[in-house]
């Protein structure tokens, strides 16, 4: 026989070789998707508690002192609690994460009054 050629042996290396590549790439692609989705959730969530504690910035404290507010399928609720020189803001935003799951996020904002 002449040297030239793969053996069948060499094909079959190269192959599960093949397949290890694919399946790591396939399952590293499903990660990067779950970041992406939970990364927007989480900039949704901050973009909301931010949102809020402007509202209570801006019109000096004439927002309810607690109450709830929906947005698509976040669930934006807040509790203010004065203090002698400030106001402390509690606010927490839940948004779906998989099936029948909640996500919580609490966000604490300390704004100063006067």
């Amino acid at each position: 026989m002449s040297g030239s050629g793969f053996t069948l042996v060499e094909v079959v290396v190269a192959i599960v070789v093949l397949a290890i590549g694919i399946l790591a790439t396939v399952s590293t692609s499903v990660l990067v998707e779950r970041m992406i989705v939970q990364s927007f959730r989480w900039q949704t969530a901050a973009e909301l508690a931010w949102s809020h504690s402007e509202l209570v910035r801006a019109t000096a404290g004439c927002v309810p002192r607690s109450g709830s507010a929906v947005t698509g399928q976040f669930t934006t609720s807040w509790h203010v609690t004065s203090r002698s020189s400030t106001d402390l803001q509690r606010i927490v935003v839940q948004s779906p994460q998989g099936t029948n799951r909640l996500r919580s996020d609490t966000f604490l904002v300390i704004v100063p009054c006067g």
